[in-house]
Formats: structure tokens, C-alpha cells, sequence
């Protein structure tokens, strides 16, 4: 996909979901990297709700702007609607 199309891909969609899977954080930062969750605030900028993981970095930004839903780590059916 060509990047400048990427938002018309978000504008098209009702909500926004990053899942990120926190098993492999304490790795990257043994080697001095950072997880940022920049897919999240993409999507605020966009102004659609998100639905991601419920971890520590992006708990902060979701609950802070009250712009999304927090599931638990590792169990894919939680991004799931009944």
C-alpha cells in the first residue's frame, strides 16, 4: 500500500485496532530500544476510537484521553464484539 493512502484506509473504518503484543518489550529494552505507540495516536488524530491492548504505555494514553477500549494482553477473541 502506498503511504499516502493510508488515511483514506482509516477515515474508512469505524474504529481503529492495535494490538500489540508485550512479550518481546523487556527485550528491546536490554538492546536500548523503546516501544512507542504511535499507531494509537495516528489514529486519535484521525479521530476514530481505538481498541488495543491493556499495557502500561498505551493504558496512560487511552485512559487519559478517554478515546478507546483496553482488552487484555494475549487473548485475541477480547477484540471482538459479541
Amino acid at each position: 500500500m502506498e503511504h499516502d493512502r493510508i488515511p483514506e484506509y482509516i477515515a474508512a473504518a469505524d474504529v481503529a485496532v492495535a494490538p500489540y503484543n508485550p512479550s518481546g518489550f523487556r527485550d528491546m529494552e536490554r538492546y536500548g530500544f523503546y516501544f512507542s505507540p504511535i499507531k494509537i495516536f495516528e489514529y486519535m488524530a484521525c479521530g476514530k476510537p481505538v481498541v488495543t491492548t491493556d499495557i502500561e504505555i498505551v493504558r496512560d494514553v487511552i485512559r487519559e484521553s478517554d478515546c478507546g477500549l483496553l482488552v487484555e494482553p494475549g487473548i485475541s477473541r477480547n477484540y471482538l464484539m459479541p
